[in-house]
């Protein structure tokens, strides 16, 4: 369980860093990381929309997951039951914000382009 607990942490830790960079411009485009989606894609400056409008949300993508490992050590600790309840509920509030994103991010992304 600690094991789980680490890996959550460290992943929330990435997507959060990741959404900063993003909400800040700082993510450039690159083929690694980022909301890799053909609207984001088109040109450099769809993919800094998109990833400026979604950036918030990864950073709260990355919370979820952060607080879930917290909460296996805290409370779940000697019990698996409710720490692997905790680990599947952040990984799938992890997994619904980070498909948010990737919609808003769609969005802006489009926006760009039309104009």
């Amino acid at each position: 369980m600690l094991t789980a607990a680490i890996v959550l942490i460290a992943g929330g830790l990435v997507v959060s860093w990741l959404g900063q960079k993003a909400a800040v411009g700082n993510l450039d485009r690159n083929w690694v990381v980022g909301i890799r989606i053909p609207s984001t894609l088109a040109s450099d400056e769809a993919w800094d929309a998109g990833h400026r409008a979604a950036g918030r949300i990864l950073i709260l993508a990355g919370s979820a997951p952060i607080i879930g490992g917290a909460l296996m050590l805290v409370v779940g600790w000697g019990r698996d039951t409710l720490a692997a309840t905790i680990a599947l509920v952040a990984c799938g509030v992890l997994v619904g914000l980070v498909l948010i994103s990737g919609r808003v991010a769609d969005r802006a992304a489009k926006a760009v382009t039309v104009s």
